[in-house]
């Protein structure tokens, strides 16, 4: 005799969602989708940083040579980079350099709402 399986969340109703435009309206995300399609995404395509990236592209008051534009700027053009030469279509992962350090960053493709890329740090997932 076969034996059925069944999953835990087949048939079952949502219990809770948290959505891309719930995150925004709780400051946990950050559009930055101008500066994204100026670096070459897509038009349709939403490009949003977490809290952290945003808070981590604010260069300290003694730092009067970066800018949080410039630092901004370099996250989302080599996010763009990753997303081009990825193999995995819904991660990736990639590096830019932030002040004095290598920051580890990962590109997700938002696969909740509408078509977008978040840009995160990995303790942020």
């Amino acid at each position: 005799m076969e034996k059925e399986t069944m999953s835990i969340f087949e048939n079952e109703d949502v219990i809770y969602s948290y959505t891309a435009e719930d995150a925004m309206n709780d400051g946990d995300l950050h559009d930055v989708s101008k500066m994204g399609h100026e670096a070459g995404f897509p038009g349709a395509l939403k490009v949003r940083v977490t809290n952290s990236v945003h808070c981590l592209c604010e260069p300290p008051k003694s730092n009067k040579i970066e800018s949080y534009e410039g630092r901004m700027w370099d996250v989302v053009s080599m996010a763009l980079n990753s997303v081009k030469t990825a193999s995995d279509e819904s991660m990736t992962t990639f590096i830019v350099r932030i002040g004095k350090r290598n920051v580890k960053m990962w590109a997700c493709l938002d696969t909740t709402s509408e078509p977008g890329v978040h840009i995160m740090l990995p303790e942020d997932y």
